[in-house]
């Protein structure tokens, strides 16, 4: 007799799609509205900082001048392996289990100034006791593990697709003074009238697992059956919650950003558990 089954899969895809998205942004116009600080002597004129934080957009791309159309970029890459197997021990004892590990890869704010690399590998196994006691008496016993691990802070670049060629505030000329100094990265900007431009430094990282064992037993009393069965489960879930540690700014207007008049600045420190 057959005593010993197993099935092997694997699927392996790379995904490569994309979305056409818009930005609402400064036109050349008035990104210089405003006279240089350095040259003019007036009480409205634009500082380096407010004009580096202006160029944080980007240049118009479209005819009106006061837009800018990109492809927001999906790319997906998936991996899954699969292990199946059945053995007989004999005419009273069946052990089978399985084990499906799969890995996702996809990009994470597509639409921010900053990217990075979102990382999901995860599990799901089993084994399994089938124990046929008697022609009466049947009992199973089932361990499964299973769990994955979201990483978030790997990857990290700057997002071309909206002309973003560097992370650094120095790279910039953006050199103010920060209130925790912790990160060194751009800041988010919100602007009253034009998109918000999402920007963090540093997301979060996620880590579950699940451990459950369950017995199941049954025997047959005349024209009854009785069933009694346990069950234990335990899991765990660590995850942190990263704050706004490279500031966000907020305008009310395009001339306010580039005098470096802010209405509203968050800036918060460290890395919080969940």
């Amino acid at each position: 007799d057959l005593k010993l089954f197993f099935f092997a899969g694997q699927d392996f895809k790379r995904q490569r799609t994309s979305t056409v998205a818009t930005l609402a942004v400064p036109t050349a116009a008035q990104r210089t509205s405003l006279p240089d600080c350095t040259t003019a002597v007036v009480a409205n004129c634009s500082t380096a900082t407010g004009r580096a934080l202006t160029s944080l957009f980007p240049q118009s791309n479209t005819s009106t001048g006061n837009s800018f159309n990109y492809l927001s970029l999906n790319p997906l890459n998936t991996e899954e392996w699969l292990v199946r197997i059945d053995y007989n021990v004999n005419s009273n004892n069946q052990i089978s289990g399985h084990y499906v590990h799969d890995y996702y890869t996809l990009l994470g704010a597509p639409t921010g100034l900053i990217t990075f690399q979102r990382q999901i590998p995860g599990l799901t196994s089993s084994i399994q006791w089938t124990r046929t006691i008697n022609a009466k008496t049947l009992n199973t016993l089932i361990g499964s593990f299973s769990g994955n691990k979201i990483t978030e802070t790997n990857g990290i670049a700057p997002n071309s697709q909206l002309q973003v060629k560097s992370i650094l505030r120095s790279d910039y000329g953006l050199n103010y003074a920060t209130l925790y100094n912790y990160s060194p990265d751009i800041p988010a900007i919100t602007t009253t009238g034009f998109t918000a431009l999402a920007s963090a430094a540093l997301n979060f990282n996620n880590y579950q697992r699940i451990y459950a064992a369950k017995d199941d037993f049954s025997r047959i009393i005349g024209n009854h059956t009785l069933k009694i069965g346990a069950y234990a489960w335990r899991g765990r879930k660590n995850q942190t919650s990263v704050p706004s540690i490279n500031g966000t700014f907020g305008f009310t207007s395009i001339q306010n950003m580039l005098m470096g008049n802010f209405s509203t600045y968050q800036e918060e420190i460290g890395r919080a558990h969940v």
